[in-house]
C-alpha cells in the first residue's frame, strides 16, 4: 500500500482485495484496506458485497468492522440475498443480531 497499490483493482468475477479479506476473517488486513481507501460497498459482479461475505462466512468481527464503516446493511446481491439473508440460511445467531441491530 505505501507503494500506491491499487486497493480497488477487482481480478475475474469482481473479487477485490477488500472482498476477499473480509471473507475469510483477515479483519487487520481489511481494516488496513479501508484505511487506505477501499471501497466498502464495491460488489462482485453478480452483486455480492464484502458485508455479505463476511456475513455468509460468519466472520463477525470484519461484520462489525465494516458496519462501523457505514456499509449498507440490506444491500442485495443479483439473486436478492442480503446479508441478513445469508447470515440466517447459515445458522449465524450472533452475525444475524449484529446485523439486525445496525
Amino acid at each position: 500500500l505505501e507503494a500506491s497499490a491499487a486497493v480497488n483493482r477487482a481480478a475475474d468475477g469482481g473479487v477485490t482485495p477488500l472482498f476477499i479479506a473480509c471473507e475469510t476473517g483477515q479483519l487487520e488486513c481489511a481494516q488496513l484496506l479501508l484505511e487506505a481507501g477501499a471501497a466498502i460497498e464495491h460488489p462482485m459482479d453478480d452483486g455480492v458485497t464484502p458485508l455479505s461475505a463476511a456475513s455468509f462466512n460468519g466472520e463477525i468481527e470484519c461484520v462489525r468492522l465494516l458496519l462501523e464503516a457505514g456499509a449498507a446493511v440490506n444491500q442485495a446481491d443479483s439473486e436478492g440475498r442480503t446479508p441478513l439473508y445469508g447470515a440466517c440460511q447459515q445458522g449465524l445467531l450472533e452475525v444475524a443480531r449484529l446485523l439486525l441491530e445496525a
